[in-house]
C-alpha cells in the first residue's frame, strides 16, 4: 500500500503499476477489432472513515485498489514487443492517474452535520449517519472520474493525433508518456 499523504492510500498489484513483461495477460490468436493488445484497468470502491469536524461531517482517511481486470487483459501471440507493452501500461496510467485524483478529492470533503440528519449522541449509528451523508458525494466524484478516464482512452487510443493509434504512431505516444511521468511526479490533472 502506498501512502500519498493526507490520509490518502492506493494499493496496486506487483507488476501492474509498472509492467516489465506479458505476463498478466492472455494470449489470443488473431487481432480484435483491429488491435493487437487489450488492458482493462478498474479501481475499486474505496473504502473511507468519516468523523465530526465543528459544525461539518469530514472524511479522515480514504484508501483505494487500482487493479488489472485480469480476464479482460490479453495481447495477440507474437505482437508482445516492448512498445506494446508501454501503449498498454498508458491504459494502467490512465485509470490510476484520475483515480488517485479521486480519492484526494474524496479525502477533503466536507457535508454540514445540520443538512445531514446526524444523531447528536455518538455510536454506531451516529457513524453510520455521517458515513451514509458522504456516499453521494463519493459517487460524483467516482462518476465524474470515470468519465474523465473514458474521454482519456479515446483520446489515447484515437487514429488521429493526439491520439497513439493504438500505439503505432510512436511520436505521440512518448507526448503521452511524458505527460503520465509527469502527471505521477507531480499530482497533476493527465
Amino acid at each position: 500500500m502506498t501512502d500519498l499523504g493526507q490520509n490518502v492510500f492506493i494499493e496496486a498489484n506487483d507488476g501492474e503499476f509498472m509492467m516489465t513483461d506479458w505476463s498478466k495477460y492472455r494470449r489470443i490468436p488473431a487481432r480484435v477489432n483491429g488491435i493487437d493488445a487489450q488492458t482493462r484497468v478498474t479501481g475499486t470502491a474505496p473504502t473511507f472513515e468519516v468523523a465530526i469536524d465543528g459544525t461539518d461531517v469530514v472524511v479522515t482517511r480514504v484508501q483505494g485498489h487500482v487493479l488489472l481486470v485480469r480476464h479482460d487483459c490479453w495481447v495477440v501471440s507474437g505482437t508482445e514487443t516492448t512498445d506494446l507493452l508501454e501503449h498498454e501500461q498508458g491504459h494502467y496510467y490512465i485509470t490510476y492517474i484520475p483515480y488517485v485524483q479521486a480519492l484526494q478529492a474524496i479525502r477533503l470533503l466536507r457535508a454540514p452535520i445540520a443538512t445531514a440528519h446526524i444523531p447528536s449522541t455518538p455510536g454506531h449509528g451516529q457513524q453510520t449517519h455521517m458515513h451514509n451523508a458522504m456516499i453521494h458525494l463519493v459517487q460524483t466524484i467516482l462518476s465524474d472520474a470515470q468519465a474523465r478516464m473514458s474521454q482519456l482512452t479515446f483520446q489515447y487510443d484515437a487514429h488521429d493525433p493526439p491520439g497513439t493509434d493504438h500505439s503505432r504512431n510512436r511520436p505521440e505516444q512518448a507526448v503521452w508518456n511524458q505527460r503520465f511521468a509527469a502527471s505521477i511526479a507531480s499530482g497533476s490533472v493527465l
